[in-house]
């Protein structure tokens, strides 16, 4: 895989490392309300973050197109995992989060991941895929299909 350095992946790789120092608090101090949310959370946003550095160093179009892929195991989990943390952090948890509600906020996150997968099959997460050179940088271009507007 060639790589190409730009600085613009300077932020991405701090907010990866930041995420995952959060990450590694909270997960120590589980016993405290919204604890184990914030650590899962945070693990999520440093897959995301990760992933995109990865993303804008790789110079071909295989491995940009892998790496955005691998970043929605991080970006899809987020919202749900945010609405977690506010029920428990807020003491709802116990009345709120049954069985059922997790269950149904893993739902849309597992097919939107299948989607992303498997999108060159049926261009319904991203309609096209291409590289666009900005003076030094490649960068990928993609346009949005149905089924990324209904995430």
């Amino acid at each position: 895989m060639q790589l190409q350095f730009s600085v613009y992946v300077l932020p991405v790789i701090a907010s990866a490392i930041l995420s995952a120092a959060v990450a590694a608090v909270a997960w120590r101090r589980r016993p405290t309300s919204g604890a184990t949310a914030l650590a899962l959370l945070m693990g999520f946003v440093t897959l995301w973050s990760v992933g995109y550095a990865l993303r804008l160093l790789s110079v071909d179009l295989e491995s940009k197109l892998f790496w955005a892929k691998f970043r929605y195991f991080g970006i899809l989990p987020v919202p749900a995992t945010w609405l977690i943390l506010a029920i428990q952090y807020t003491g709802y948890g116990k009345r709120w989060l049954r069985s059922w509600a997790y269950a149904a906020l893993v739902l849309e996150p597992a097919v939107m991941l299948v989607l992303v997968w498997t999108n060159e099959v049926h261009h319904l997460f991203w309609a096209q895929i291409d590289l666009a050179s900005y003076g030094p940088l490649t960068l990928l271009s993609t346009v949005h299909g149905p089924a990324f507007w209904a995430h």
